[in-house]
């Protein structure tokens, strides 16, 4: 068996192969590195799964961020992966294109690649990809030559995963136009679905009455917080512009203050703070 300093070669070869960012490999030769001297203490020459679950107990037992033990799993795991072939650019050959659209599609991924897209990202064209043409054969879509706006509207509005599959379709119907297997730019017509955005919380005007009430303007640390809040709450102010407040911006004694802390309580709250 291959000493684990050509293993480690080989591997650490391949994930710069995947366009990974710089700070990505630098945490994945740090682990590397640990588990080279882990190898070397127990006297191991070869890397093996074995290795790399005894490594990670190692780990457990002495490792106290769990951010660390993490990545350490997460390189373990992707090492395994590399040495037993199943680590590639595409997915497994499960999900597989149908033969009448597959040297298409392998020129559409090639043409990702020349435009510098990650792997990553090629990965999930691909899964979309794959979907969607499957989608297309089974509409009776053979050549692609064939498709029309109603085939592309049937296969959008049938699929489950609309914002990953409505992605691919615009790219893909656009890539076909560029090489004139379609006579026009259909990727126009596929809807664009936004994702589901959470409404932000807002406190009710009890709950603020509360919040405000409950800090102790009696200490100088209190009014410190009952300005803030005041400021937050009443001006939208920001909490990083807030902590960069000082007290030449504003002005106590002219009508400076009154148009930018609007009310008494506001002008009570921050004078209060800053005599203090």
């Amino acid at each position: 068996m291959e000493s684990f300093k050509v293993t480690r070669t080989r591997f650490e070869e391949f994930m710069q192969s995947q366009g990974h960012s710089k700070k990505t490999l630098e945490h994945y030769q740090w682990i590397l590195s640990c588990l080279e001297g882990f190898m070397q203490e127990k006297r191991i020459h070869s890397y093996s799964f074995e290795t790399g679950i005894i490594f990670e107990k190692e780990r457990l037992a002495s490792v106290g961020s769990a951010r660390q033990l993490q990545q350490t799993r997460l390189v373990i795991r992707r090492l395994n992966d590399f040495l037993k072939g199943e680590f590639h650019i595409l997915p497994p050959s499960r999900i597989s294109v149908p033969d009448c659209h597959a040297p298409l599609f392998r020129a559409f991924l090639d043409n990702l690649k020349l435009q510098g897209l990650r792997s990553s990202s090629i990965q999930g064209y691909y899964y979309s990809g794959a979907k969607t043409l499957r989608s297309f054969y089974q509409n009776g879509i053979v050549d692609l030559l064939e498709l029309t706006p109603a085939h592309i509207y049937t296969v959008f509005a049938a699929s489950n995963d609309k914002m990953n599959e409505g992605s691919f379709l615009r790219k893909f119907l656009r890539f076909l136009f560029k090489v004139n297997i379609l006579p026009l730019d259909y990727s126009i017509i596929v809807p664009t679905v936004r994702s589901h955005k959470p409404v932000p919380s807002v406190y009710t005007k009890a709950e603020t009455v509360q919040l405000l009430d409950s800090i102790d303007t009696n200490r100088v640390p209190g009014k410190r917080n009952h300005a803030i809040i005041l400021l937050a709450l009443r001006l939208g102010i920001r909490c990083g512009d807030i902590v960069n407040l000082e007290l030449s911006d504003t002005s106590i004694s002219t009508r400076t203050q009154s148009s930018l802390f609007k009310g008494k309580r506001m002008c009570h709250s921050v004078s209060s703070y800053f005599r203090n």
